[in-house]
């Protein structure tokens, strides 16, 4: 029933300039900006959940083919070196 406590993100400005954000209302990166021209420092909004891709048949049956092709040629292998 508990939703995990949502992680707080980096403001939008400290993001595109690659800076590190403290995360506050207003980080101290904005606020040394704001000095300089009008800025704001707005949270950055998460990206959108990905969904993940369930595995198709084919790659649920890949491995088990590939056993299949290696014991075989095991057993060729075996052949051969007793045939001689």
């Amino acid at each position: 029933d508990k939703k995990p406590a949502q992680r707080v993100l980096a403001c939008a400005l400290c993001q595109q300039r690659k800076k590190k954000c403290d995360r506050r209302s207003l980080c101290l990166f904005c606020i040394k900006a704001m000095r300089k021209a009008k800025v704001q420092c707005v949270p950055r909004t998460p990206a959108p959940k990905r969904k993940r891709r369930k595995p198709t048949q084919e790659l649920i049956e890949r491995p088990v083919r590939c056993e299949e092709l290696l014991s075989r040629c095991s057993c060729v292998q075996n052949s051969a070196f007793h045939d001689t």
